[in-house]
């Protein structure tokens, strides 16, 4: 049997993380860092530079200027990656370094939410982003005679679309929506006063003129109930939504979610509501 003589060795980068052996160490001698710490510390190459200072980054720029995928190079990637497995099977924190780093740097996130933002972080992006407007407000006179015309087009398709009420139920129930905290209340006040009156449709169950609203009368009156959030509604008029479901016979009553704080007041509302 040939000993080996396994002393501890530390990635050089400065984070004092112990090299894990392997049997490359005995061909390729003991590496200097830990996987993916090379390049810790080291400022990318291109910093600084721009189009105007530098002879490569012009090139670059120039060679990939209206570069596009064709569809063959896609199908050719495509059949490249099929039946390829991920490169973390089997690997856990306990048996990869990499695994185990990738693990300690996410630490604070909220699964699928995304990470927690510090106040730094967010005042920071808050004074980046002062100013900017949106793409289509800086645009000259030629650039809005060239995108006018499309936009017009894919705003006038999309209204099309909304007003068939297959294509808005179908949208609508894809995003599986349910009754959010103030719509639960509502809920409850209204099979309170009217058992089984006033059904929750805001899921995409009905539509009128493309729209959907959150409570209806089952029990043939006309009626529609619609719970404004201060915040998402806060630019809306409520006499807009009476005056889209006017044409198809409908009266309707709009609540603040602000009038949720006096329940009482909510029901006399209701009750006035239902009389007409």
């Amino acid at each position: 049997m040939i000993k080996i003589n396994l002393r501890k060795f530390y990635c050089k980068c400065g984070c004092n993380n112990e090299l894990k052996y392997t049997n490359n160490w005995r061909w390729a001698g003991v590496p200097n860092y830990i996987q993916g710490h090379n390049g810790r510390g080291k400022k990318p190459w291109n910093t600084g530079l721009t189009k105007e200072n530098s002879k490569g980054l012009k090139k670059m720029s120039k060679s990939k200027k209206g570069c596009k995928q064709s569809v063959e190079s896609n199908k050719k990637r495509a059949i490249a990656l099929k039946g390829r497995k991920p490169w973390n099977i089997g690997l856990t924190k306990e048996n990869n370094l990499s695994v185990k780093h990738m693990a300690e740097s996410k630490k604070g996130r909220k699964g699928n939410k995304g990470y927690i933002w510090t106040k730094e972080q967010r005042e920071n992006v808050a004074k980046l982003r002062k100013g900017r407007n949106v793409w289509n407000q800086n645009l000259t006179e030629k650039d809005k005679e060239k995108y006018a015309g499309s936009l017009h087009r894919l705003s006038k398709t999309k209204l099309e679309l909304w007003q068939n009420p297959e294509f808005a139920k179908k949208m609508i129930k894809s995003w599986k929506l349910q009754p959010n905290k103030p719509e639960l209340l509502l809920q409850s006040i209204l099979q309170e006063l009217y058992q089984n009156d006033f059904k929750y449709v805001g899921d995409g169950e009905v539509i009128i003129a493309g729209k959907c609203p959150d409570f209806i009368n089952v029990n043939g009156k006309k009626q529609i109930i619609e719970l404004y959030g201060d915040y998402w509604h806060r630019n809306d008029n409520p006499e807009d939504r009476i005056k889209i479901f006017e044409p198809y016979g409908y009266k309707t009553l709009v609540i603040w979610e602000r009038e949720l704080k006096d329940v009482n007041k909510v029901k006399e509302k209701i009750r006035e509501f239902s009389t007409l």
